[in-house]
């Protein structure tokens, strides 16, 4: 699928259950946790389609001048805009207490480098072997967040005060309590050490690396219930 935040003149996605899209649509990461979208049919979960949506130029150029976070932000609306057309989507948002984690500035301080004035925004996430990582280059914490939401597949709430753009690289290795953690949607912030890489496990290199730290609990969330999908007509 096309990664958002890039100015693209295509929306790209290739044999894609639509509950991914949809969850993409609204933001949720894509994780074992389905809390935060709810109803529809059986079928947005089973059936596979492939998008090709061509993106007008005079649009590409006004998603040039956004920042990355404003950039995301629209294309989340075009998406949306694009399955209520196209598949007459209804949907909307309650709030409700859920499993989170929240980010705050650890003990020592936060370890993050600030952005050289002018410097690209961009965020990404890879791996090499057993270690995952996340690297920032003038990035924001909003942008952090939604990465580190991605990696638990839980909603992480940013309560750093932390405001700046920033460089960062973030290095852990999975295991398998943050893995448990995955797939039951617990937040738990004390994993065991990882036993086959250098790297640290995921919440010990945030404190190390990042000098933030995240602490679990229950806290508002908004969650999307699904009033109206129909199987979108063939192109």
């Amino acid at each position: 699928m096309t990664i958002l935040g890039r100015a693209s003149d295509r929306f790209t996605a290739r044999n894609l259950e639509l509950m991914l899209l949809i969850r993409a649509a609204y933001g949720i990461p894509m994780g074992a946790d389905d809390s935060r979208v709810t109803g529809g049919p059986s079928w947005l979960r089973s059936e596979k389609y492939d998008v090709d949506a061509k993106v007008d130029s005079a649009v590409v150029d006004e998603l040039k001048t956004l920042s990355q976070d404003q950039r995301t932000l629209a294309q989340l609306q075009m998406l949306q805009a694009f399955l209520a057309d196209r598949c007459k989507l209804a949907i909307h948002s309650e709030t409700k207490d859920l499993a989170i984690y929240t980010l705050v500035i650890a003990k020592n301080g936060p370890k993050l480098q600030d952005a050289k004035p002018g410097e690209t925004t961009s965020l990404g996430s890879g791996g090499n072997g057993e270690t995952r990582s996340i690297t920032g280059q003038a990035g924001s914490m909003a942008g952090l967040v939604r990465r580190l939401s991605v990696s638990l597949s839980c909603p992480v709430v940013d309560k750093t005060g932390l405001a700046g753009k920033y460089d960062f690289k973030l290095e852990w290795t999975p295991d398998d309590s943050q893995a448990q953690g995955l797939s039951t949607g617990a937040p738990n912030d004390r994993p065991a050490p990882p036993s086959d890489s250098n790297a640290p496990s995921f919440f010990q290199a945030i404190q190390e690396q990042l000098g933030l730290k995240l602490v679990s609990g229950k806290g508002p969330v908004e969650v999307f219930v699904i009033d109206h999908v129909e199987r979108p007509s063939a192109n």
